[in-house]
């Protein structure tokens, strides 16, 4: 079931969004396009990672959103600067938000956005605050229970009149796929994010995002995971060279995460890591002979289930035994077979359980790409 939010369609709202990563900058800016096309948006890049400062100023020559601020995330990790966020009239980052907002929108459950949501609601205690999709795999886990685990956190959000129940009874979530929702462990309401014209889309991205025209000529694309920097043991350096051995080194590139350092894969194409989000290549070129390996990237899956790509993909979190700390191998298995359910029996996503498997699935697609190009 999807739910529609009453009385707010009639009228032109004012909306604030505030966003944490890339790809909620691309929800954001697909919500404008469609749900708050009328509206008002005011959005804040909140910087906890790679490019935001730079994003911030390509967004400014734009007219889409009606203005945009920036927010140094990293201040408000300090114990200080969040005791001063329980008194939000005092924090001066926070006073051009004192006005009437109709809808306030958020993903990442932080002391600044509650804060920010707390400011808001006492503007206009009519507010909605909604929260919103980061990614394909926030349709099977949302992002509060990650944020309720420890007694400091717990206090600091009662502090702030905030609850986890309190916000699942009154808030709504933009989804982008219903057909796939997990209502066992997303149980929010869910709202539909309609499907947005890609080719306005993939323009817009194009400038703020200008690097994305690169042209990807190989045709296998292995995606970098941070799960060795996130204190998880992952042997991806292996399974690249397994990979580059079978459809030959010259026909693979590794897509470096955009928290890397360090380049791990000498002697192979890489494209470095960046401020671009993944899709916003996808939408500016042809991929749909490519294939997406991975560990368990949502990415890899968006390109496929949000943007109309007809890449394959691999997941490998079977034949490593880890997984993303959000989700499990359980939850990951039900969402794929809810995908492949959803795909009316088509075979673009495969899950092998060791590594003779994927070196079987790998050649088998390798051998069949090979014959489609000849």
């Amino acid at each position: 079931m999807i739910f529609k939010l009453k009385g707010v369609d009639l009228v032109t709202k004012s909306v604030l969004v505030v966003v944490h990563t890339h790809f909620q900058l691309l929800t954001a800016i697909q919500l404008k396009m469609t749900v708050y096309e009328k509206d008002t948006v005011d959005i804040i890049l909140c910087d906890h990672v790679m490019g935001f400062k730079a994003v911030y100023f390509e967004l400014g020559i734009s007219t889409l959103f009606s203005s945009i601020h920036y927010i140094d995330g990293a201040r408000y990790d300090k114990i200080l600067r969040k005791l001063l966020l329980l008194f939000t009239r005092l924090d001066p980052v926070l006073k051009p938000f004192s006005r009437n907002y109709d809808e306030f929108v958020y993903f990442n459950f932080t002391a600044l956005n509650v804060a920010l949501k707390r400011r808001v609601k006492a503007m206009n205690s009519a507010c909605n605050a909604q929260l919103m999709a980061e990614g394909i795999l926030s349709n099977i886990q949302y992002d509060l229970p990650l944020n309720f685990n420890s007694k400091a956190k717990r206090l600091m959000y009662k502090m702030l009149g905030e609850s986890e129940a309190r916000i699942t009874e009154e808030s709504y979530m933009y989804l982008y796929r219903h057909d796939l929702i997990d209502y066992e462990r997303i149980p929010i309401k869910p709202l539909r994010i309609p499907d947005v014209d890609l080719s306005r889309f993939a323009g817009y991205l194009t400038s703020i995002y200008r690097d994305c025209r690169v042209i990807i000529s190989e045709r296998f694309i292995f995606f970098e995971q941070p799960h060795n920097q996130d204190g998880y043991s992952c042997d991806d350096e292996t399974l690249i060279n397994i990979t580059a051995d079978l459809i030959g080194r010259d026909d693979i590139m590794i897509k470096l995460h955009p928290r890397s350092v360090n380049n791990r894969f000498p002697g192979l194409r890489t494209l470095p890591a960046s401020k671009t989000p993944w899709e916003a290549f996808v939408l500016n070129q042809n991929m749909n002979d490519k294939v997406f390996i991975t560990i368990d990237s949502a990415s890899a899956i968006n390109a496929r289930l949000l943007y109309k790509c007809k890449a394959r993909v691999i997941l490998l979190y079977k034949v490593l035994g880890i997984s993303n700390r959000k989700y499990s191998p359980v939850i990951l298995d039900k969402f794929v077979v809810n995908i492949r359910e959803a795909a009316g029996g088509q075979e673009w996503i495969y899950v092998p359980k060791d590594i003779e498997e994927y070196k079987i699935v790998l050649k088998r697609i390798n051998d069949a790409e090979t014959l489609s190009h000849l």
